[in-house]
């Protein structure tokens, strides 16, 4: 039973749940956001789990510290806490050489020992309700200081937290010795947190004239940054003094960053510590966690490309690199997406089909894009949206007149730009278009895509733009092929397509779609541009189309593979133009190289003789380096042999190329075998049968006589952990259809969760048992609300800004959330008063670890059954709990 708390120790407890509770949830969307920059999707979205696996261990480590009085414990691990911060960032930057982010447990696990021993002493209802508002505010943190100051200046502010929590123990610690000790401790990490965040945000406002004249003009060999230099700084006495607008500042640091100035008279032994923001060093690794071209991207300065730009917000990183004072290298969260000039476009651009006095939609407007082609069509009216705030901002400054859009021959003159997300933002109105372009528009880059949700590519997106085209209209999609994933992707792509077709009651979806590819740089022909309308292509369209096309060819090596009146052969082909749907096929394991034959197949067969049989299916080519199988020279029987060998050591070659829809809008979501959400699944599934053994164990032996009642808390607890994250994980990818970010989304739903199940909690304090399970019962009923209903709300809303979205989607949560934070605290209270304080600490881990589990199992349930069946499996998980809740609430 919690023993009464003094007003000292209510203070220092509710100071250390706020500053710990708020830094854990604003690392966990801060180390996201990183991940999502420098590696994947699903790599970013295991941080969750990772938060959860170390506030699991956290709590369970704190059942035996818990009895340690005093505040030594807390004041231990808040310093550890201090250190895991820039041992998780350098893991982040460098996760190449980790192989996974093993180090982002730490602060976690640091901070739930200091949470979960709080539970244990503090009123449990008090207590969570602090939790969870302070773990709210630590969500939207990021939204303005990343903003403001980029994410890893933010990561320096959290370092703050450690020692203003000490510095509270000044007051907490009655021994005037641990008072010092406190302060002695608190003032140098304050201080010293403080000098390397000022280093790191500082401007080059002054120089001295010497340093000027002698070592820094002589230094800049560029002359577009020499210029710039030259023409922002002036002499004023002995120095020179910066003007300009705050991007030219930051602009003058970027120049004298790549000279060393002040730091190094090598840029290469930069002390990168003072610009994290723009030196950070990533590595490419094996698994395609990274992926070169973001090692690229991330490296150019050192190719002679001179930052120009560099701004972050939870959008996502923008950086502008000059090549030269007339082009300008444009990389979206370090993937390097286009080249920006001073010309006006191109009349023969093959993402930009010919129409005559067209009306243009494009979503995606981006720096340049198409914009200035789609412009050059006679009588063209262009629209867009563009969904970054960052590049609407450069784009669209001092009225149009900024430096960007002066450099770029103003790509946005003439055109009716919105910061807006485009499916929404269509659907919102009753505008009819003659042209819908999609350049390239997934969330994630084909060459690195993996399961993240999209919703411009399913099949309800698709019926939802035919309906907005004018008779003569189409919708013009660019798709990029570079892997084995991106081309069945494109094949999945074009069952989609089909799929929208014949449900909107096209009797013959051949006529409507032409399918060519073409390159920029040669005869590669990675690049795809789809065609689709929701009336056949007409003879006169078709003849416009051939002359069209007959330039692309000469200028781009364009090939056509799907044509109303044409046969080509072509595997797009067969697939769209196919009586009967092809949504299985196998990808058999060809054309690999040494380590991936050896590592990935052969050294996980067991039996000798099976792998003696798949390296005989193999032929070395020496030109290439790789290994080919010998598919003609196979038999039936050796294909069912060799399937059966590749389902044995769970390698994925089935592929689903059934249509994407919004229940399952995974477009890269391909294998049928879904190893790379299974395989992390099943490392968790063993880290929580490991940590909850334990809490069993002290059940049966050390509690026996009270076994049962323990064994219906524990169940509680883990159903309630269970199901509260499989329900936040399908909600914050519903909802990123709505609001159209994944990481605002991931806020939003975080957030909201969070901040409203502590006014829950808060507010329930004192009800009757009756009432609170009255109030619970509701739950299920608003999860099924939110699997089957919640579409047309989102339709109905539609029409409103992003920001506005933010808050119409917090209140579309909040009868949920509110009534989600209702039973934990009244089930830790009892748990209290049934056995003791420490056996709560357990209980905060037992609800951890299985939040853990919830993390990995829903985003496999999402990409194999959809999100209404996994919210389904969270409705019974409810409606078990209250009915547990029911029993051992008192």
């Amino acid at each position: 039973m919690t023993a009464k708390t003094t007003f000292r120790d209510s203070f220092i407890y509710n100071t250390a749940m706020f500053l710990f509770s708020f830094s854990v949830m604003a690392l966990e969307t801060i180390f996201m956001h990183q991940l999502l920059i420098i590696t994947n999707y699903l790599t970013a979205t295991y941080v969750i789990a990772i938060a959860m696996i170390g506030i699991a261990m956290g709590g369970f480590i704190s059942f035996y510290l818990a009895r340690i009085k005093g505040y030594f414990v807390m004041f231990i691990a808040s310093l550890l806490f201090m250190a895991s911060i820039p041992l998780s960032y350098y893991n982040i930057i460098r996760i190449g050489e980790f192989d996974y982010p093993y180090f982002l447990v730490l602060p976690f696990f640091f901070s739930a020992i200091i949470i979960s021993i709080l539970f244990a002493r503090g009123n449990s209802n008090r207590i969570y309700f602090t939790n969870l508002v302070a773990s709210a505010a630590g969500v939207i943190f990021p939204i303005f200081s990343v903003s403001a100051i980029k994410s890893e200046n933010s990561l320096i502010l959290l370092l703050f937290v450690p020692a203003i929590f000490i510095l509270s123990l000044v007051i907490g610690f009655r021994n005037i010795f641990a008072k010092i000790f406190a302060a002695l401790v608190a003032i140098p990490i304050f201080f010293g947190t403080y000098y390397i965040y000022h280093e790191n945000i500082k401007l080059p406002l002054e120089i001295s004239k010497e340093d000027f004249e002698t070592k820094i003009v002589p230094s800049i060999k560029s002359k577009f940054d020499k210029d710039f230099i030259l023409s922002k700084y002036t002499p004023a006495g002995d120095k020179y003094l910066l003007s300009g607008s705050d991007y030219e500042k930051k602009r003058a640091k970027y120049i004298l960053t790549d000279i060393g100035y002040n730091q190094s008279s090598d840029y290469r032994n930069i002390n990168f510590w003072k610009n994290l923001d723009i030196n950070y060093k990533i590595k490419c690794d094996s698994s395609n966690k990274i992926n070169d071209r973001k090692v690229w991207c991330s490296q150019m300065k050192y190719h002679n490309w001179k930052v120009i730009f560099s701004e972050d917000d939870l959008m996502g990183k923008i950086d502008l690199f000059a090549i030269d004072d007339k082009n300008i290298f444009f990389c979206t969260n370090a993937i390097p997406l286009d080249t920006v000039d001073k010309s006006n476009g191109s009349y023969w651009d093959p993402r930009v089909p010919h129409i005559d006095n067209p009306k243009v939609f494009i979503i995606g407007l981006s720096y340049d894009g198409i914009v200035k082609s789609a412009k050059k069509l006679p009588g063209a009216k262009v629209i867009g949206v563009e969904f970054s705030p960052i590049i609407m901002r450069i784009m669209t400054e001092n009225n149009g007149e900024g430096y960007f859009s002066v450099f770029g021959n103003y790509p946005y003159k003439d055109v009716e730009a919105y910061e807006a997300e485009g499916r929404y933002f269509l659907s919102s109105n009753d505008e009819i278009y003659d042209m819908i372009t999609l350049m390239n528009l997934h969330y994630e880059y084909p060459a690195i895509a993996t399961l993240a949700p999209e919703y411009l590519h399913t099949v309800e997106n698709t019926k939802m733009m035919l309906n907005k085209l004018s008779d003569k209209g189409m919708v013009v999609y660019e798709e990029i092929i570079e892997t084995k994933r991106s081309r069945y992707a494109f094949y999945k792509f074009l069952n989609t397509i089909k799929q929208a077709m014949k449900e909107m009651g096209i009797e013959d979806p051949n006529k409507h779609i032409i399918v060519y590819s073409w390159d920029f740089w040669g005869n590669w022909k990675q690049f795809q541009t789809v065609l689709i309308k929701k009336t056949p292509f007409t003879p006169q369209e078709l003849g416009t189309f051939s002359a069209y096309h007959s330039a692309l060819v000469s200028r781009y090596g364009s090939e056509i593979f799907v044509h109303p009146n044409m046969t080509t052969g072509h595997m797009f082909e067969k697939i769209f133009k196919s009586p009967e749907p092809l949504y299985s096929m196998n990808d058999y394991p060809d054309s690999l190289f040494k380590n991936e034959l050896y590592g990935d197949i052969l050294e996980k067969i067991t039996s000798p003789d099976d792998k003696k049989f798949v390296e005989s299916l193999y032929v070395f080519n020496p030109t290439y380096g790789r290994y080919y199988l010998r598919k003609k020279s196979m038999s039936e029987s050796d294909f069912q042999k060799f399937e059966a060998l590749l389902r044995s050591i769970d390698y994925p070659y089935e592929l689903d190329l059934s249509p994407t829809t919004d229940d399952k809008p995974f477009p890269f979501n391909i294998y049928k075998n879904k190893k790379e959400v299974k395989t992390p699944l099943e490392f968790i599934f063993k880290i929580a049968a490991i940590m909850l053994i334990p809490v069993l164990l002290l059940a049966i032996f050390k509690y026996g006589s009270q076994r049962f009642r323990l064994l219906g808390h524990t169940l509680f607890f883990a159903l309630l952990g269970f199901g509260f994250m499989l329900i936040e994980i399908v909600l914050m990818q519903k909802y990123q259809r709505f609001i159209g970010s994944p990481i605002y989304s991931t806020i939003v739903i975080l957030g909201g969760l969070l901040l409203f199940s502590g006014i829950g909690s808060f507010v329930s304090r004192n009800f009757s048992k009756r009432l609170l399970v009255i109030l619970i019962s509701i739950i299920p009923l608003l999860i099924i609300f939110q699997a089957f209903f919640i579409d047309d709300v989102f339709l109905a809303f539609a029409k409103y800004s992003f920001k506005a979205k933010l808050f119409i989607a917090s209140g579309l949560i909040f009868p949920l959330a509110f009534l989600m934070g209702i039973p934990f605290p009244h089930a830790m209270e009892q748990v209290k008063q049934d056995v003791s304080d420490e056996y709560a600490t357990l209980m905060f881990g037992v609800n951890g670890i299985l939040s853990t589990v919830a993390v990995s199992l829903s985003l496999l349930l999402n990409v194999t059954y959809g999100m209404s069946t996994t919210l389904m499996i969270g409705f019974a998980t409810y409606v078990a709990a209250i009915l547990l809740f029911m029993i051992i609430k008192k």
